[in-house]
């Protein structure tokens, strides 16, 4: 497997990843929902972590509040349970947030009145929505691919429970399953963006022929096929995160490009972000951006608490998809 020429650890690609998810999202938030010429168009301070709109200076969104959410599937020990990544975004939509969207607040309310549990929820919410396959599962997917390795069959199941509890349409899940793996490969293996494609098209061949068509398009650099998709759809922003992943010659580059086609911009960004950032290094990340962040310590302490495969000698090896019982 070629490698990029970065002299990167494992250790600095994994920070990579989780601080370029959260770095990309807040820099896409005020400009979320404009057109291209609306966002080339606005005030540049976005570009800086200004803020803008409703969302403060470095603020994250629902794309990363989630993203902890499915961390805390993982225990430190390696143990994996859906059950408490849904109860850590039902807690997160108790609260208020700013922004949810519609098929995320669908399932989670059902089960918080009770209606539905982690395997049911995403089920249901789908049937009341019959087709919709928006990009909320595959905006927080990033845990998964730091905490298992893409040899590990763990990856795929994990993958797909920590979509289905809000988006269980396959081309979700396949979404899912292919960006953690290529996520895996870029951080565990340092594999190069080609190798690491490769690496996530295996891993979801035949779940979606949506989806294996994407990872080949990419592969082999044919016409992109969802560029004028509708905002939000699952597709188009796995199509925007691996374009972005094969071509950017840094993060910053990358993760400006993203935001500037307009759109679901702060979604779009933090998928492209978790890549670029696993690519390039938390190194790569420039350190404006990285000391603007909001609220660093908690994603300090959850990227202390997600487990490493590199340290799986010994490791519970759990992986609950049944409830907690008592």
């Amino acid at each position: 497997m070629n490698h990029d020429t970065h002299p990167l650890t494992s250790t600095e690609r994994r920070a990579g990843a989780w601080y370029g998810l959260a770095v990309a999202d807040a820099l896409g938030a005020p400009v979320e929902f404009m057109s291209a010429a609306q966002v080339a168009a606005a005030d540049p301070g976005w570009m800086e972590l200004a803020g803008g709109g409703p969302w403060d200076p470095g603020e994250q969104t629902d794309d990363t509040d989630l993203t902890l959410a499915n961390a805390a599937a993982y225990a430190p020990n390696g143990a994996f349970d859906v059950f408490r990544a849904a109860r850590a975004a039902t807690a997160w939509l108790h609260r208020g947030p700013k922004d949810v969207g519609n098929l995320t607040a669908d399932a989670l309310r059902m089960i918080m009145a009770g209606h539905a549990d982690a395997r049911s929820a995403g089920q249901l919410a789908l049937q009341n929505r019959p087709g919709s396959a928006g990009n909320g599962s595959l905006m927080r997917c990033a845990p998964t691919g730091l905490a298992r390795h893409y040899t590990d069959p763990r990856l795929v199941s994990e993958a797909e429970a920590l979509s289905a509890y809000t988006h269980a349409d396959e081309r979700c899940t396949a979404a899912c399953v292919a960006f953690c793996g290529v996520l895996s490969a870029l951080v565990h293996d340092g594999a190069d963006a080609q190798s690491a494609l490769r690496v996530g098209a295996n891993l979801a061949t035949g779940r979606s022929r949506e989806v294996d068509a994407i990872m080949q398009a990419v592969l082999h650099r044919s016409p992109l096929l969802y560029h004028d998709a509708p905002m939000g759809y699952v597709l188009l922003t796995l199509e925007r995160a691996l374009v972005a992943l094969r071509d950017a010659p840094d993060y910053a580059e990358g993760v400006l490009t993203v935001i500037r086609m307009g759109g679901d911009t702060d979604t779009n960004a933090c998928v492209a972000g978790a890549a670029l950032g696993a690519r390039f290094g938390l190194s790569g990340i420039p350190a404006r951006w990285r000391e603007r962040i909001a609220n660093p310590e908690r994603l300090a302490a959850a990227l202390a608490q997600l487990p490493d495969p590199r340290n799986a000698e010994g490791a519970d090896p759990v992986s609950r998809a049944a409830p907690p019982e008592g």
